[in-house]
């Protein structure tokens, strides 16, 4: 139980820390994601676990962040079977204990197109990396042993991400601009804070700002105003 709490729980919030990181550094490709929720539903509450699943290019950037900092970037290992095994060309005895390197993998030129560079398009139907090969991206392992909370694991993050994007524009700090690069994997990540700020508008209402802790949100700051056109746009 432990086991199934730790992983799946830590693993979402190491998703939506480092995809609010990502789309901070990446303004037009969070103004886009934000105009696909904004049009597509009228109002928050229309937002639920089945309506974000047509949100096409929220799921293809969540899906690229998952490719470029994979939550178990080790990846699930497992025991070769009685007589050994041939992987990737080569003979593995049996009981040799074998993974997959996800991040090894989901960064390889041979693998994808420009596998550093962070492009939500490569996951839609009509996309410039016909060359991509994508079935190598399994976040959540293959076979009878994947991870058994996969169905929820995504309708968490789309519901979460889409009621915040709904709801917030994101900024980061300066100092946290390389945020990702400073983090280390054993077989989870050990994650230092993530500072961003977050400005909410409407054209009347209220605006918060919002600071974030590791993935734990809380207000500093709110105020009374009508539109603020410096949080209209990131």
């Amino acid at each position: 139980m432990a086991l199934i709490i730790i992983a799946g729980s830590e693993t979402n919030a190491t998703l939506l820390v480092s995809i609010a990181s990502i789309l901070a550094e990446h303004p037009e490709i969070q103004q886009k994601v934000a105009e696909e929720v904004r049009s597509t539903f009228t109002n928050e509450d229309e937002l639920t676990a089945s309506s974000v699943n047509k949100l096409t290019y929220l799921r293809a950037c969540i899906n690229e962040a998952m490719r470029l900092f994979p939550p178990a970037a080790i990846g699930g290992p497992r025991v070769v079977s009685k007589g050994g095994a041939t992987i990737a060309g080569h003979f593995v005895p049996e009981n040799t204990i074998v993974a997959v390197a996800q991040w090894a993998a989901y960064h390889s030129a041979e693998r994808f197109a420009k596998p550093h560079e962070y492009r939500p398009e490569r996951w839609l139907k009509e996309h410039p990396f016909e060359g991509d090969n994508l079935e190598v991206f399994q976040p959540f392992g293959f076979g009878n042993r994947d991870c058994i909370a996969r169905n929820l694991a995504h309708v968490e993050s789309r519901l979460v991400l889409a009621k915040i994007i709904w709801n917030f524009n994101i900024r980061v700090y300066a100092r946290h601009e390389k945020w990702r690069e400073e983090q280390k994997s054993y077989v989870l990540w050990d994650k230092k804070d993530f500072f961003c700020n977050t400005g909410a508008c409407s054209v009347e209402g209220q605006v918060f700002y919002l600071e974030a802790w590791g993935g734990r949100w809380s207000e500093s700051l709110m105020c009374r105003s009508k539109t603020l056109a410096e949080y209209s746009t990131i």
